[in-house]
């Protein structure tokens, strides 16, 4: 997808169907909990889908987050979804403790 605000790139959408077993707000998180976190824009994840933004990758990290998503999909696929409210208040409570 074309960058909405003009910048010369372009994002990836990624779409978590109903027969993924999980949400798009669980996958989020746990590519976020990674080693190293993969941030997402998931901004629409009520919606079943996220971005992958090209923007803040160095050479050789857009190699990483491809080997690592489809392992994270099958590691959460089937488990529970955390609740989306609660994973925002525990986000906003990180964001609100930073540097810690």
């Amino acid at each position: 997808m074309p960058d909405p605000t003009d910048n010369p790139l372009d994002r990836l959408e990624f779409s978590v169907g109903a027969d993924s077993g999980t949400t798009a707000w669980a996958l989020a998180a746990a590519l976020a909990a990674e080693n190293p976190p993969i941030i997402v824009r998931d901004h629409e994840v009520e919606q079943g889908y996220f971005y992958l933004d090209p923007c803040n990758l160095h050479p050789g990290e857009a190699e990483v987050v491809a080997e690592i998503l489809p392992r994270v999909l099958a590691a959460i696929a089937g488990q529970p979804s955390p609740s989306l409210p609660e994973l925002r208040r525990r986000a906003q409570e990180r964001a609100l403790a930073w540097p810690d």
